[in-house]
């Protein structure tokens, strides 16, 4: 069997090559499920909100994406209203987050930045009749602090306005048809992603919710790597295959087997440990052993997301 050979390091090369694909291709496949539900660039953005979420709050992100899609945020919402932080604002009362009994002992300052928060959410609570996630499923606990998921989603609300009047899945899309080399797509991609947030931001961090570490990006570089392989290549080489495009599948197929370790996992440590494994600087040998151990296929969800009541 693949897990006993794994156990004692003798899993071949191709063997990991196949498992490896095994896994993108489950990817590819549910990456289909939410095209098919919600279109390109909701699906796009369901997966940027399940890497943001971390391991802990994958599941609330990605749904909370999915019920308040970007379309219907900015359609909401009138141009010259638009901010980062207002669409944090919006995305916080949809997803619950802002349902948190705040310290009433906050400053005057952060007082007054409760009542613009109430001020928002007394606005637009009739143009969001979706029902509200409840707050119990976002994790907080043995979190870093920066994986905060009110930071996380200053990131992705970051992101949406950054893009607002732009197609995301279209720039990422015309970003790999030019066919760079990797590291040409990385220098690329990172600062397109990883972008600074809104100085406005700060007062609510640390007035408001009391953080003294404040994040500065959407998100870091492994992060970025992460939605890359996990999220764009997989949902990339779909579009690929719905257009018939071979000669492109075959180099996003080059990407994939190229792409550098971005996951520290417990699972890949765990088998790889004093163990000689081919290209074991590659990520592709990381998503072998998570498809030997039986790992879910958490980037996206294995299973398709429940349809809306």
């Amino acid at each position: 069997m693949p897990g006993n050979d794994a156990a004692t390091g003798r899993l071949l090369p191709a063997q990991l090559r196949a498992l490896a694909w095994q896994r993108f291709r489950r990817k590819c496949d549910q990456l289909r499920t939410w095209v098919q539900q919600s279109g390109w660039e909701t699906a796009l953005y369901m997966g940027l909100a399940r890497v943001l979420g971390y391991r802990q709050n994958r599941q609330p992100f990605t749904e909370l994406m999915r019920n308040f899609p970007p379309d219907r945020l900015l359609s909401s919402v009138h141009p010259l209203r638009r901010s980062a932080v207002l669409f944090w604002m919006l995305l916080g009362w949809q997803s619950g987050l802002f349902d948190r009994p705040f310290v009433q002992s906050v400053s005057p300052a952060g007082k007054s930045l409760l009542r613009q928060l109430q001020q928002v959410r007394q606005e637009f609570i009739s143009r969001f009749p979706c029902r509200k996630q409840p707050f119990i499923q976002w994790h907080f606990a043995r979190l870093r602090p920066l994986n905060n998921p009110y930071f996380r989603l200053a990131g992705l609300a970051q992101v949406l306005f950054e893009y607002q009047g732009h197609s995301l899945f279209q720039k990422l899309l015309h970003l790999l048809m030019q066919r760079l080399p990797l590291e040409r797509v990385f220098d690329a991609a990172e600062p397109a992603l990883c972008l600074p947030l809104s100085p406005a931001f700060a007062p609510f961090f640390s007035q408001l919710l009391g953080y003294r570490q404040i994040p500065k990006q959407s998100m870091g570089r492994i992060r970025c790597r992460q939605f890359l392989l996990n999220i764009v290549l997989p949902l990339i080489y779909f579009w690929a295959e719905t257009t018939h495009n071979p000669g492109f599948r075959w180099y996003l197929e080059d990407l994939y087997f190229q792409f550098p370790v971005v996951d520290d996992n417990r699972v890949v440590r765990m088998f790889s440990d004093r163990k000689k494994i081919a290209h074991s600087d590659r990520a592709y040998v990381g998503q072998a052993l998570l498809e030997i151990s039986g790992q879910p296929n958490t980037e996206p969800e294995s299973q398709p997301l429940p349809q809306l009541p």
